[in-house]
């Protein structure tokens, strides 16, 4: 998804970087299955919440949720992509 959706040099080099450095793979492995698993736990909440909560406070909770999954799941992926060197490597600094 994320060659789709960038840039079409920038996907070039990501496209390269895949099949050419096992460090980047990781990262966008790791990177999938953070927000899925943000994903999938804030769906969980939300039904949770729709049956133990008032019914009025269930969407801007869900939305707090929300917010709070997806900085931890973007915080999780920027701390191993630097970490690993994926980061460097993707803006051509590696």
């Amino acid at each position: 998804m994320a060659i789709k959706v960038t840039p079409a040099g920038t996907a070039q080099r990501l496209d390269r970087l895949w099949h050419s450095f096992p460090v980047v793979r990781r990262w966008m492995q790791v990177a999938s299955a953070s927000w899925g698993i943000a994903f999938l736990i804030d769906a969980i909440a939300r039904v949770v919440m729709a049956y133990t909560l008032p019914i009025d406070s269930v969407p801007s909770l869900g939305a707090l949720v929300l917010v709070v999954l997806l900085g931890m799941a973007q915080a999780l992926v920027t701390v191993h992509g630097r970490r690993s060197g994926a980061l460097a490597l993707i803006r051509n600094r590696g």
